[in-house]
């Protein structure tokens, strides 16, 4: 099990504006009722975005222009850095 960023809301007023996450979430409501809108990645284009979407992986994964990544989420450096520590062993 990995474990990651845990966001706490509060109150049952709390709004989040429309955003998207770079991993998957799971969403637990303790109490009440809350109302989700979720859109396809592939919708991502035709979406008033902060940055002009570049790619849109197979797997969701958006890429902005001037920030690419992998699919997995590692840029290019991260490779450079896993090449070179490769080539040290």
């Amino acid at each position: 099990v990995k474990t990651g960023p845990l966001a706490i809301h509060p109150s049952i007023t709390t709004r989040i504006g429309l955003h998207h996450d770079h991993h998957d979430n799971l969403y637990c409501l303790l109490r009440g009722r809350k109302r989700l809108r979720l859109y396809a990645p592939s919708d991502a284009p035709r979406m008033r975005t902060h940055g002009r979407v570049r790619r849109v992986h197979p797997n969701g994964r958006i890429n902005y222009a001037g920030d690419p990544t992998a699919a997995d989420g590692r840029t290019a450096h991260d490779v450079l850095r896993w090449r070179l520590r490769r080539a040290r062993r």
